[in-house]
């Protein structure tokens, strides 16, 4: 798409050019990252946020104990998205648990259906069934690379 974009304001040759040093200078990263996604969970994306912010930069074990032992109702379905994650990081990277970080988590706002509430004096008001989206990242850790960028010798010796 930017070729034809590029095409018609500038000549082929110079585009090519100018992808070709763009492509040089940006650094492909040796990060092993997996993404996890998790359409339309029944409940909103307000109550998530609460689950979600148990298992943000946690180790995989520990957030899935979290969300063992976590009392909302949809800690279930956060903590089958995060094996799901696990099981493809373990099939792409042959990665174990104890090597993966959650990265990541985000909360987006899914479908809203609008249902009729039964007020007061027989009327009736708009109410809203809400659902949200969630993604998951996992990344694996290279340990040696995160010894050798700590700072303090207390938080080489954490890792």
């Amino acid at each position: 798409k930017m070729m034809k974009y590029f095409s018609s304001m500038i000549s082929l040759k110079t585009a090519a050019k100018l992808f070709s040093t763009v492509a040089a200078k940006t650094p492909i990263s040796p990060s092993q990252i997996v993404i996890a996604k998790k359409s339309n969970i029944k409940q909103s994306p307000l109550k998530i946020k609460f689950l979600v912010s148990l298992i943000r930069n946690a180790w995989v074990p520990d957030a899935l104990a979290q969300l063992k032992f976590s009392p909302k109702h949809r800690a279930v379905d956060i903590s089958r998205l995060v094996l799901r994650a696990n099981a493809i990081a373990k099939l792409q990277f042959s990665a174990i648990p104890e090597e993966l970080v959650i990265k990541e988590v985000i909360v987006n706002k899914g479908i809203a259906v609008k249902k009729n509430r039964i007020m007061g004096r027989g009327r009736t008001g708009v109410g809203y069934t809400r659902s949200s989206h969630v993604t998951v990242k996992v990344e694996k850790i290279n340990f040696d690379d995160m010894i050798d960028k700590s700072p303090s010798m207390n938080q080489k010796k954490k890792w």
